[in-house]
């Protein structure tokens, strides 16, 4: 936690973190106090006020961003939430000066708080004390501990209202799936109630894991991306975690068409382990894939994946596919088209690196 007004602790933050621009979440003491900085309708107050506590990206209220623009660096939208657990009720009742009885919590407050994930950048959430201490001393100046140990590593959610939907419900996306909603099931409604358990265990950046047991996924907490060690070991404990949560042995592993994908390495590994076979799945087919099971859909589909690079069945990196879901084989797919073949100035550093991709445009 930082105060967001403090423009010091935020660049060291960011500098700690190595986070040059990334937005930070915030943390609004209560929903009146949100007001003052971000654009509420009614629903999204309701998303906000969730007892399961998102963070709701939401548009600033008129000259707040650049008041402060530290925060969400070039961008009028910012991720707020309100105190998640009785702990940070806490924290904010001391900050606040410890007001006397509960009319402070449907006031407006002043204070605004940055609430970001105990890690490095790019590493997995700090869950050991021990570890905490070590890791994160040039991060913060002082760690609020627990005699309880935590038990599994989970980011707060991400959701953008989107309006309502055609029946006048009120509609958000994901941004990221996690705190609250992890590990509750997404159904599957057209798979066998007894089908066997399968294993996919995702990608390189922003890794998750998923597990089926029998017409339901269950879809991990976010891992981040897998390059590094501390990722890698939290994708393998996870994979262990989920399969004993759910009393499952996979029949199948799932992973990446890419050969060199940690997760595809472990995808093997563990198939020889328990004899069980590996289906490889195209990247821009597995993003096509995975809105088309959220939304229950079981009709010949058109999928616009307007992704940055996966390998594609032909050997070479693919990116923004319209691809064609059959749904009497949905396991295949046909791509129909594609954006221009460019090279990839440094392979899949372009990925990540989108100013290489320009340069492959000007030479192109």
């Amino acid at each position: 936690m930082a105060d967001a007004s403090q423009p010091a602790a935020l660049a060291r933050l960011r500098q700690a973190k190595q986070r040059a621009h990334k937005p930070f979440a915030l943390l609004a003491p209560t929903l009146a106090s949100a007001r003052q900085w971000v654009r509420l309708n009614e629903d999204e107050a309701a998303l906000l006020a969730d007892p399961r506590r998102p963070i709701v990206l939401l548009p600033c209220q008129p000259g707040v961003a650049a008041a402060y623009p530290l925060l969400a660096p070039g961008l009028d939208e910012w991720g707020v939430m309100l105190p998640p657990s009785p702990l940070h009720l806490l924290l904010c009742h001391e900050a606040l000066g410890r007001p006397v009885g509960t009319d402070w919590l449907n006031a407006p407050h002043a204070p605004l708080w940055v609430l970001t994930s105990a890690n490095p950048g790019g590493e997995p959430l700090v869950t050991d004390e021990h570890e905490a201490v070590a890791r994160l001393a040039d991060l913060a100046d002082a760690l609020l501990v627990h005699d309880r140990p935590i038990l599994s590593r989970l980011d707060d959610s991400v959701r953008r209202p989107l309006g309502r939907d055609a029946q006048g419900r009120p509609h958000s996306a994901w941004v990221r799936r996690a705190r609250g909603w992890v590990p509750e099931p997404v159904p599957l409604p057209h798979v066998s109630a007894d089908a066997p358990s399968v294993l996919a265990l995702g990608g390189w950046l922003k890794n998750t894991v998923c597990v089926t047991r029998g017409n339901e996924a269950f879809v991990s907490p976010h891992l981040g991306d897998l390059g590094n060690a501390p990722s890698r070991r939290a994708l393998v404990e996870m994979v262990e975690r989920l399969r004993g949560f759910l009393g499952v042995k996979p029949a199948l592993i799932a992973h990446d068409l890419h050969p060199d994908f940690f997760s595809t390495l472990h995808a093997h590994a563990l198939a020889d382990a328990w004899q069980v076979p590996t289906l490889p799945v195209q990247h821009h087919h597995a993003h096509a894939a995975a809105v088309w099971g959220e939304h229950a859909t079981h009709a010949d589909t058109l999928a616009l994946v307007l992704d940055g690079t996966g390998l594609g069945l032909d050997g070479t990196p693919w990116g923004g596919e319209l691809l064609h879901l059959r749904a009497d084989a949905p396991a295949h797919f046909t791509r129909l088209g594609h954006l221009p073949t460019l090279r990839l100035a440094g392979g899949d550093q372009a990925a990540t690196q989108p100013w290489r991709l320009g340069a492959a445009l000007l030479m192109a």
